[in-house]
């Protein structure tokens, strides 16, 4: 491929020299004008190979970037832009708008998914769908030298398949807790009493939870509560043991060494199911367990809705199938 030109009237260039792809646009809609920037181009290109030059690439952030896309899609008039405006709001939360788009590594982009899968808890056909705009982002930067390649090519989506909810059973609880060290044995006691996301009990604050009026706040970024969740009768002294001595401002779970929370607890959460022989489980399934039960104890799938903060229903109705294996059970009893 030479020149050519796009919807928005502008022409580009992909050639190789040496094995180098280079993808670029020449900010010009005048054919004969394209042909001398793309010359000069080559020019350059060769001598920057030739001398055993780096490419110099553009510093921008992620946010700039995104910003820069949008405006090309106005322009281009692409059908999708409002969807993909939504998302972006998504990779400037995850990213942070300041990051530069150059520091973004593979495994941010795979930290990306799972945040993805386990936080926002979406379908991983629609995970696939970021992953594809993200891709796109990232071409686009390599087409104007923000970037040298487009990372996105080395992550592997989704496949396609049937999603099944994870759940703990009596009995694999039983072992994990035996083979638990002690921190984790509380977070994971935790998550199965509340059904929070990871994230918000590794930076649960002792201010957060109320025994006078049985609560348990959620906040959002600045400190607001989003969701409040009762605390269960059978629950609170434990949770009154685990914050007893805790000052209101410190966190619940402190890593003892740094002072600050556990940054992270999957090698740990791993190690403890490899010993108790439970396989294909996640720590967000401990999510999955907690809304699963309250499904199976007949409890109203809105009101699991509320307690789980799903915005959307069809969220909360993966677990129904909770309540077929509870009508399996019963007529099997007869």
């Amino acid at each position: 491929m030479a020149i050519y030109k796009r919807k928005n009237g502008f022409f580009y260039t992909h050639f190789t020299i040496k094995g180098q792809q280079v993808h670029r646009k020449l900010h010009t809609k005048d054919y004969n004008e394209a042909q001398r920037l793309e010359a000069k181009l080559k020019a350059d290109v060769f001598k920057a190979i030739e001398l055993g030059e780096p490419t110099a690439f553009k510093n921008i952030t992620i946010s700039e970037l995104i910003k820069l896309y949008q405006r090309q899609s106005e322009l281009d008039k692409k059908k999708s832009r409002s969807t993909d405006n939504s998302r972006f709001k998504v990779f400037n939360a995850f990213f942070k708008p300041l990051t530069q788009v150059k520091a973004i590594t593979i495994d941010d982009i795979e930290k990306f998914k799972e945040y993805l899968l386990e936080e926002k808890e979406l379908s991983t056909v629609t995970i696939n769908r970021y992953l594809e705009l993200l891709s796109a982002l990232f071409t686009y930067g390599v087409e104007h030298e923000y970037l040298k390649n487009n990372l996105c090519r080395k992550i592997k989506k989704y496949k396609h398949k049937n999603y099944k909810v994870r759940y703990l059973t009596d009995n694999e609880e039983k072992r994990l807790f035996k083979c638990l060290p002690e921190h984790l044995s509380s977070i994971v006691q935790f998550a199965l009493m509340t059904g929070l996301r990871k994230g918000n009990i590794l930076n649960m604050q002792r201010k957060q939870i109320d025994f006078c009026t049985n609560t348990i706040s959620v906040l959002d970024n600045k400190g607001n509560a989003y969701l409040v969740i009762p605390i269960a009768d059978k629950y609170r002294a434990k949770l009154e043991e685990l914050c007893r001595g805790i000052d209101e401002d410190d966190y619940l779970f402190k890593n003892p060494v740094t002072e600050l929370p556990y940054s992270d607890i999957k090698k740990a959460f791993n190690s403890a199911l490899q010993k108790a022989n439970i396989k294909n489980f996640r720590f967000h399934d401990l999510r999955h367990t907690f809304a699963t039960r309250l499904v199976m104890a007949n409890v109203p799938i809105v009101t699991v809705q509320k307690l789980l903060g799903h915005k959307n229903i069809t969220t909360t109705l993966r677990y129904a199938h909770a309540t077929d294996e509870s009508l399996r059970n019963a007529i099997n009893a007869i």
